[in-house]
């Protein structure tokens, strides 16, 4: 399409000298050059190198009803023209694809204040959170909204998306005063009375629950950076000593001290009146589980990348004395949607500092059928007792090895449940176990050894010829090979 729209060679509309001051709003004393809003690029989109766009005030913004209409101001394009403000260097994008704006909102008897809007101009359609704008129409703009400028239908939508976060002139404010600026000590930053999550963080959608609490998207208001905020309501837990603040604030400080690619990590932590909230690097593929259900199994080329993640992650925590001591599917997070092994470790809530050895722990927990057969008999007051503990390390190399199992089969083995805890796991002839290596299902043999001290480290397991003969493979689902192509 050619390049039509008139207010591409200015991003601004200046007032004019003539117009008169009207009642406002206190909050909307913003000098110019003091930002409203911001267009973040997804996590898609900044692999294509966009970068967040600050929308300035460019303007005084002083209101004149006399012209019987409101007036837009600061008005930001975005296109395919390189004269745009956020360029789209995509051929299906219009020249001027569409404009935001901020206008004022004329409300009879009270005053008047000022909103950001979307119009559309282009000749495709603009998406608001996947809704088609018409051309001309335009959407009252909300902070976490999803813009995009191909249909969603396309896949390569996605590398054009961005999302709108409004600043509001108090946030502005708070955002001029602290900057980037981030509490070195975990403890300090919890703890401190003058800080409140919702006022650091606009928080979006809810994108996971759990038992105990729930997992929301979250954009940091002061650098427009994307977070996932877990949330526990503590009161609710009040009479249980594992959720209590202390506790979740040990969580958060293990996992701050913590720095591997395959485990995720917290950025920030807030105690509130009646919750707790573990702000944490935003992982957007899913957990492990449900890819697993989606998928049916993993062929052994994808097991092999996908453990050599995981294995990677607890060789490094075991080397530090950490034991997670809850390793299963559903605490293994996919990075992305788009690969089906690039995996990290979540979910530190069992996990403990000076775990490994034979004493190293001596609580029961976990989940049932991940559960090494010494934890399991830790409960009933048999061997393990009597010795005084377990070995955390080798509990989860146990629970890895489970976790392989159901990798390469979509199914439980016979030995995740208690009377048969003390049995090898078995592979009968049928598929998928006749399809898969012998050297897969020695290594699950030698993860899930009956005997604690026989099972290798993962230091070890990582370098046992299953995985370190397949370096050089990568089995990438065709969906992440789609997106590598568009690349």
């Amino acid at each position: 399409m050619d390049f039509a729209c008139e207010e591409v060679n200015e991003s601004t509309q200046p007032v004019a000298d003539s117009q008169l001051e009207n009642s406002v709003e206190d909050d909307e004393t913003m000098f110019i050059g003091s930002p409203w809003g911001r267009l973040t690029p997804s996590s898609a989109a900044k692999t294509f190198g966009f970068r967040s766009h600050e929308l300035k005030c460019c303007s005084s913004l002083n209101f004149d009803n006399s012209l019987g209409k409101a007036l837009e101001l600061d008005i930001y394009t975005v296109g395919r023209n390189q004269k745009c403000d956020v360029v789209i260097d995509d051929s299906r994008v219009s020249g001027c694809h569409c404009r935001i704006y901020r206008t004022w909102e004329i409300r009879p008897g009270l005053s008047s204040r000022l909103l950001p809007y979307v119009e559309d101009t282009s000749s495709n359609g603009t998406f608001v959170n996947k809704n088609k704008l018409k051309r001309r129409e335009r959407r009252l703009l909300s902070s976490g909204d999803e813009l995009t400028f191909l249909s969603p239908k396309i896949f390569e939508a996605r590398f054009t998306a961005h999302i709108f976060i409004y600043l509001s002139p108090e946030s502005a404010a708070i955002m001029s005063e602290q900057g980037t600026c981030t509490y070195r000590s975990l403890t300090l930053a919890a703890t401190a009375s003058d800080r409140n999550l919702e006022r650091d963080f606009q928080l979006c959608e809810e994108i996971g629950s759990g038992t105990i609490g729930k997992v929301y998207r979250a954009i940091s208001r002061a650098s427009g950076q994307f977070f996932a905020a877990k949330i526990i309501p503590t009161r609710r837990f009040a009479f249980q000593r594992t959720f209590s603040a202390a506790d979740l604030l040990e969580e958060a400080r293990m996992l701050r001290n913590l720095c591997h690619p395959a485990i995720v990590s917290v950025h920030d932590a807030y105690n509130e009146v009646d919750s707790f909230a573990i702000v944490m690097q935003l992982v957007e593929g899913g957990d492990l589980f449900d890819r697993i259900v989606k998928r049916g199994r993993y062929p052994e080329p994808d097991a092999r990348d996908t453990m050599r993640n995981l294995l990677s992650a607890l060789a490094y925590l075991h080397a530090r004395g950490i034991a997670h001591r809850d390793v299963k599917p559903e605490n293994i997070l996919l990075r992305t949607r788009y690969s089906d092994v690039d995996v990290l470790l979540t979910d530190f809530g069992l996990a403990k500092g000076a775990a490994v050895g034979s004493h190293g722990c001596r609580t029961f927990c976990g989940t049932p059928q991940y559960l090494a057969p010494e934890v399991m008999e830790h409960q009933i007051g048999i061997d393990s007792m009597a010795s005084g503990g377990y070995d955390g390390a080798a509990a989860d190399m146990w629970s890895s090895g489970i976790v392989l199992f159901v990798l390469l089969s979509g199914t439980q083995p016979a030995n995740s449940i208690m009377e048969h805890k003390r049995s090898a796991c078995s592979f009968d002839d049928e598929e998928p176990w006749r399809s898969v290596s012998a050297e897969a299902k020695d290594t699950i043999l030698k993860l899930t050894s009956v005997e604690a001290r026989r099972r290798p480290s993962a230091a070890l397991v990582l370098s046992d010829s299953w995985l370190f003969l397949g370096c050089d493979i990568a089995a990438p689902s065709p969906l992440y090979k789609r997106a590598k192509h568009v690349e």
